[in-house]
């Protein structure tokens, strides 16, 4: 049994198109996840038990976590997907990427911090249409 490895050095900035495709990923990840967590926010609010308000507010601190995470989530969806075209190449079993500079780190908490912004706007002009109505 042969075992290969292979330790790569790369681009972090957006020339790269691996490092492009990570952060579309994590950028369509997070927007998923905010919108989510958009929804139970705005559901929560409107809930008068006390348990659903935590849960709103935990709905909100793990997509919080997940920003944070955003860094090491784009570096490790990098090195996947840099595994698996060496894997489909025929390439090394293992692969290892290092970034230079890392992948940049703001379009993906600002993608999902619009679509978390769409759902609170929709959420916002529904209640003011019902109460128009009313």
């Amino acid at each position: 049994m042969q075992f290969d490895f292979v330790t790569l050095e790369v681009d972090g900035s957006l020339r790269n198109p691996v490092v492009i495709l990570a952060v579309t990923t994590w950028a369509c990840i997070l927007a998923i996840v905010s919108a989510f967590g958009a929804i139970a926010w705005v559901r929560s609010r409107a809930a008068v038990e006390a348990g659903a308000q935590n849960r709103g507010v935990a709905a909100v601190l793990g997509v919080a976590l997940l920003y944070m995470g955003t860094p090491v989530a784009q570096a490790i969806i990098g090195n996947v997907i840099y595994a698996l075209q060496a894997k489909w190449d025929g390439g090394p079993d293992v692969v290892s990427v290092g970034f230079w500079g890392g992948p940049p780190v703001w379009p993906a908490p600002l993608v999902g911090l619009v679509a978390a912004y769409v759902v609170f706007r929709r959420a916002r002009s529904r209640r003011s249409v019902a109460s128009a109505r009313a």
